[in-house]
């Protein structure tokens, strides 16, 4: 697969912090579009109890909120594979957050332009359902963590902490 980046979002927190949003497409290269946020231009959301200890894996998702300067304008990252277009989210140069966006998952108000359009993105590991994994068959036994680094890798990630 290779990448690059069809859009990209810069905003700054309160603290000056700069942000930045990159959707990438898996297909050949092309030209970046900057997107311009609206009010609360990227959320977090954490699914499961509040508890880490009592739920250590939490899936999460991001909900981009961008401006749109005409009808429709981005229904192409919705028309296509859940695993078409990635989402990586820095503070600063460290990668804080990566994930897909949801694909059949977007919603415009019928109102004038510019009006603000929310891009939903997730994790993948709710997308994990969507695997048969009899790929992953295995000849010799394996360590637990070497099983569940090839099936997260299925959804694009490559670290975790034990």
């Amino acid at each position: 697969m290779a990448f690059w980046d069809k859009y990209k979002l810069e905003v700054a927190d309160n603290l000056g912090i700069i942000w930045t949003t990159l959707i990438q497409e898996d297909s050949a290269a092309g030209t970046t579009t900057t997107l311009v946020g609206s009010g609360n231009p990227i959320q977090f959301e954490f699914y499961g109890s509040d508890d880490p200890f009592d739920q250590p894996i939490m899936g999460s998702k991001a909900v981009i909120e961008v401006m749109a300067s005409t009808s429709f304008v981005y229904s192409d990252l919705f028309t296509s594979a859940n695993l078409k277009y990635k989402v990586i989210i820095k503070q600063g140069s460290t990668v804080f957050w990566n994930g897909w966006i949801l694909a059949n998952n977007y919603q415009e108000p019928y109102d004038c332009t510019p009006f603000p359009v929310q891009l939903v993105a997730t994790d993948g590991l709710g997308l994990l359902s969507d695997f048969n994994f009899e790929d992953l068959l295995y000849t010799a036994r394996q360590k637990t963590s070497v099983v569940i680094y090839d099936i997260l890798s299925l959804v694009g990630i490559t670290t975790f902490t034990e």
